[in-house]
């Protein structure tokens, strides 16, 4: 019966509907070719829309990054290697993320001067919010629809870019100059900010991700530079003297439930969780290392 409702009209015309819609994301000229290749073909709604969803993929398949030097933000074809398209002309070190905000897929990247949201598809600026990335500072970091973002002795903002009356205007939300962080990217896990301030001479800490109130701050003096990531509610915390802290993501207190010694030399790259294995790489190697639940917290 499910294959039947399937390929009944309905469907039929749910699939060409769906054809008519994703093919806009091609060129005008590839487009129309397209279509009336697929009309041609007598193929069935299901196939042409198969057909065309993998063709706008591999057209729309770009590798962003900043190429150093304070190169623009720049978009490469990912089939041929050549440039699409370059936004924003005084790059960073800060990583770019990919993010969908007021329904429009979006890069938001850190520049020297601003923080900028440009579209994907042809590299358009959409947005800017002024903000000193020149003196180093965190990858930004989503959550809900607002931009978190912090430097090196600027504090913490979170600011919320929206399209209104047609046109983006981006707004801060709330800031915040208890913590402040430079290399150690923070994440979100529960609605709140987890990260490593660079005061205090490195301080653990978590903010309301919506107001930005400090939840708690923890001792001074735990690390240079941690390297954070996430894993269901849990932290990993990997400090460059290849000390890896283990920690509960609670919102009264700093709750570290193991520490581990985990290289021979300084741990400076993001660790990597894969299912129950984590990638840590030091000066000269890569390890694995295996993730066992503990006998006393299994179910």
């Amino acid at each position: 019966m499910g294959d039947e409702v399937s390929r009944g009209p309905a469907m039929r015309r749910v699939s060409w509907w769906s054809v008519d819609m994703v093919s806009r994301l091609l060129e005008a000229d590839e487009r129309d070719a397209v279509r009336g290749d697929l009309t041609e073909s007598g193929a069935s709604g299901e196939r042409a829309l198969r057909d065309v969803l993998g063709l706008v993929m591999r057209r729309q398949a770009v590798v962003i990054v900043h190429p150093g030097n304070y190169r623009p933000l720049t978009a490469f074809d990912a089939n041929t290697g050549d440039v699409k398209w370059t936004a924003g002309g005084d790059g960073f070190f800060a990583s770019p993320i990919v993010v969908t905000l007021g329904g429009t897929r979006q890069v938001v990247s850190v520049t020297q001067k601003n923080v900028i949201g440009v579209s994907v598809a042809d590299g358009g600026l959409l947005w800017e919010y002024p903000w000193p990335g020149g003196v180093g500072g965190t990858m930004p970091v989503l959550y809900e629809e607002t931009i978190i973002v912090s430097g090196l002795n600027v504090g913490v903002t979170a600011f919320r870019p929206a399209r209104r009356d047609g046109k983006w205007v981006a707004e801060t939300v709330w800031q915040t100059k208890d913590v402040s962080m430079y290399l150690s990217n923070p994440v979100v896990i529960g609605g709140a900010l987890f990260g490593l301030s660079h005061r205090a001479s490195g301080q653990f800490f978590a903010l309301d991700a919506r107001t930005g109130k400090t939840l708690w701050l923890g001792q001074p003096r735990e690390a240079t530079n941690t390297a954070v990531v996430k894993a269901g509610d849990l932290l990993f915390l990997l400090n460059d003297d290849a000390e890896l802290i283990v920690a509960k993501s609670g919102r009264t207190g700093f709750q570290p439930l193991r520490r581990y010694r985990v290289a021979d030399s300084a741990t400076w790259a993001q660790p990597a969780i894969s299912g129950n294995r984590l990638f840590i790489k030091d000066v000269s190697s890569l390890a694995l290392w295996a993730l066992n639940q503990p006998r006393d917290s299994a179910p």
